[in-house]
């Protein structure tokens, strides 16, 4: 569904998994500021990836 609206995307994520392969976090009952320092987190290092990867064209 995700590859049907965003194409491109497909090749960035050729195996299908958004999510950071060594990392999980059961949200209940954890804290949710922690979980959304993850994500910013996770955030920043993709946007510094991306700067690594060369465009599609």
């Amino acid at each position: 569904m995700l590859y049907e609206k965003f194409p491109e995307q497909k090749y960035k994520y050729r195996n299908r998994e958004f999510w950071c392969r060594g990392y999980y976090v059961d949200t209940a009952g954890k804290n949710a500021k922690k979980i959304q320092e993850y994500i910013q987190c996770q955030y920043e290092q993709d946007k510094a990836g991306e700067q690594l990867t060369m465009p599609n064209f």
